[in-house]
């Protein structure tokens, strides 16, 4: 009868043993197929990010490009013919060391 009831406890372990092993065995497979997923989905949101930066890169070149247009437009006769003018009494702002204030100091 003793050897009966250890050979039913024997059984009982190996086999909840088996359904824990079982059970890890499932879980890996679940934690590996959501890591796969997510591997997945990082690497088209890389590839997106990526198509929008040359995106923005080719626009920034262009709004470069028209920036130095403009800029070589701007010359002192182009502002001239504009209304600008010299200044006759020509003043200037100037800060302290501490960037808090600021003085005005006007040259003749």
């Amino acid at each position: 009868m003793k050897v009966l009831k250890q050979t039913i406890q024997d059984q009982q372990r190996i086999q909840y043993a088996f359904w824990v092993l079982v059970g890890l065995i499932v879980f890996c497979i679940i934690a590996y197929v959501l890591m796969i997923n997510k591997t997945v989905f990082n690497i088209v949101r890389r590839q997106t990010a990526e198509s929008q930066i040359t995106k923005v890169n080719s626009d920034l070149s262009e709004l470069e490009a028209e920036h130095v247009a403009l800029v070589s437009k701007i010359t002192p006769e182009y502002a001239l013919e504009l209304g600008f003018t010299e200044p006759l009494n020509p003043q200037y702002l100037s800060f302290k060391d501490g960037g808090d204030s600021f003085s005005l100091n006007t040259t003749h």
